[in-house]
This record gives C-alpha cells, sequence and structure tokens, in this order.
C-alpha cells in the first residue's frame, strides 16, 4: 500500500508540473513599411537625390543613343549608292557606338541599382530606429511587419505613429 502512495504521489507530482518562473508578458505591435515607404517624403526626396545624381549619365546614353541612330538613318538612305568602303566604315562606326552603348548602359543599370538599394538600407534603417523607439515608448516587446500577419487587431498597428515619427 506504502508504494502504491509513494507511486501515486510521484506520477501526480509529475502530470501537475513544476513552474520554474513565469514568462514574460509579450506584446506584439504591428507596422505596415509599405504604407510607409509610399507615403514618405523622405523617400521622394531620395528619388530625386539619385535622379539628380544619375542624370548625367543617362543623358550621355541617350546622346549617344541619337548619335548611333543618326549614323543608321544615314546608312540607310545612302546606302544603296555608297562605296563599299564607305558603307564599311560607317557600319563598323555604327557597331563601335552600338558596343559602348550597350557597356556603358550595364554599368549605368547596375550603379543605378546600387544607389537604389543603399538609400533603400538607409531608409529602412531609419524605420527600424523609429519602430524602436515607438515600441519602447509603449512597451511593445515584439513588431512585425504587417506583410507578415494574416489577422490582427485593429489596437495592436503601429502603422500611423511610426509615419508621424518617420517623417
Amino acid at each position: 500500500m506504502r508504494k502504491l502512495l509513494i507511486a501515486i504521489s510521484l506520477i501526480s507530482a509529475l502530470f501537475c508540473g513544476v513552474s520554474y518562473g513565469a514568462a514574460p508578458a509579450v506584446s506584439v505591435g504591428i507596422v505596415d513599411v509599405q504604407q510607409i515607404l509610399q507615403q514618405s517624403p523622405k523617400v521622394n526626396a531620395a528619388s530625386e537625390k539619385l535622379r539628380k545624381e544619375f542624370s548625367p549619365q543617362q543623358n550621355e546614353l541617350k546622346s549617344s543613343q541619337d548619335q548611333m541612330q543618326q549614323l543608321i538613318d544615314k546608312l540607310n538612305r545612302n546606302g544603296a549608292v555608297m562605296q563599299a568602303k564607305d558603307k564599311a566604315d560607317l557600319q563598323a562606326q555604327i557597331d563601335k557606338i552600338q558596343q559602348d552603348l550597350t557597356q556603358k548602359s550595364q554599368t549605368f543599370q547596375q550603379n543605378v541599382m546600387n544607389a537604389q538599394q543603399k538609400e533603400m538600407q538607409d531608409l529602412l534603417a531609419q524605420i527600424t530606429t523609429v519602430v524602436k523607439g515607438v515600441a519602447e515608448k509603449h512597451n511593445i516587446t515584439l513588431v512585425i511587419d504587417k506583410s507578415a500577419v494574416v489577422y490582427s487587431v485593429d489596437g495592436l498597428d503601429m502603422t500611423a505613429e511610426v509615419q508621424k515619427a518617420f517623417s
């Protein structure tokens, strides 16, 4: 009988479980980062800055493209009456401009992409800092981007406050 009582006591102790400490309370906030980016004047300013920075290179590419188009038009207009050597020289000139244009265009696109990514990383870092500040102000322990949330209660959305602080 005594062994049975000990066994029952041990089993009940295992099933009751022992709490070693209470889990910290988690409060969750939600932020729509896409909305913040779409409505932010900082994003427009960054876009304008990039446009100004890369405008001279874009104009240079356009100029080369126009020059090449003029030579192509000349070849199409006068090709039938041109001497073979002149026609070959003109075609070689067109080919060279086209190669240069292709190379410069690829370099330009890569530079623009890199600059856009850097600007976006800077903006996201600023947004993260603002989100952290708003979360700490409201004792929120976890903030999730709205694009990752399937369902939430409206009271958890911090987007408007973060938008105001970010602008």
